[in-house]
């Protein structure tokens, strides 16, 4: 795996990224795996040395939203001790065979005298 990688996105986590699912930008979908003309599509990303697989789906009608969801996120929320405030921060790299492949960083947000 190559050592360089580019930020996708970041967001701190509400209530709904904690219980229920997380909301992904549709400006960064062509950053992600593709649906194929689906709705749904299961892939992994890193966090630490552990592989995660993720669901992620696209509605099917109407405005375009994308989220990370179902058993498998929550599973990673569980597992992590994830809490609202908390930031995640999602990385793509290139591996050495050219493969692409998705890191995530989790973390719980320091503000120093109220300065975020």
């Amino acid at each position: 795996m190559a050592a360089q990688s580019k930020h996708v996105f970041s967001k701190i986590l509400t209530v709904t990224d904690i219980r229920k699912r997380l909301a992904v930008p549709s400006a960064i979908q062509s950053s992600l795996p593709p649906f194929n003309g689906g709705h749904t599509v299961t892939f992994q990303f890193l966090h630490g040395t552990r592989p995660w697989p993720i669901r992620y789906t696209i509605r099917r009608k109407g405005y375009k939203k994308s989220v990370f969801s179902g058993k498998l996120w929550k599973s990673f929320v569980i597992y992590n001790s994830l809490n609202v405030g908390d930031r995640f921060i999602l990385y793509i790299g290139q591996g050495e065979d050219d493969s692409s492949y998705y890191r995530v960083k989790v973390g719980r947000e320091i503000h120093f005298f109220g300065i975020p």
